[in-house]
């Protein structure tokens, strides 16, 4: 990755955005697992953010080392992966459990679909790791 990405996302904030982005995907498809591209998750961010003179592949190391983490902590289950794209994954039984249980009258599956700012995803990140 190179010195304007790091200056410009956060080791933190790049795990918020991509647990979330990740999740509502997986949550928009459940149960059907789908397939999920580090480059393509990218691609959107450099798109959302405005970050120029930046290649999706800058991202997609951190982006799939972030998915890696998701799967190893039975956040998401993964079928299979090959470089920076993951297939056949889904939500695992607690995160979904987490997403359809209500926290003070709102899901949190409704929350994380609303979760636009840094401190949204981060309270979201932190309920789905208590």
């Amino acid at each position: 990755m190179n010195e304007h990405t790091l200056k410009s996302i956060p080791n933190l904030a790049l795990f918020q955005r991509v647990t979330c982005q990740v999740l509502n995907q997986l949550q928009h498809y459940f149960p059907t697992p789908c397939d999920v591209s580090a480059t393509q998750l990218g691609q959107q961010m450099i798109d959302e953010l405005n970050l120029v003179n930046l290649l999706p592949l800058d991202l997609a190391i951190e982006i799939s080392a972030v998915i890696s983490w998701l799967e190893k902590a039975e956040l998401i289950w993964v079928g299979g992966h090959e470089l920076n794209d993951f297939f056949d994954v889904t939500l695992s039984k607690y995160t979904l459990s987490l997403l359809i249980d209500e926290c003070s009258g709102v899901r949190l599956s409704e929350q994380l679909y609303k979760a636009q700012t840094d401190d949204e995803q981060h309270t979201i990140i932190k309920k789905l790791l208590l």
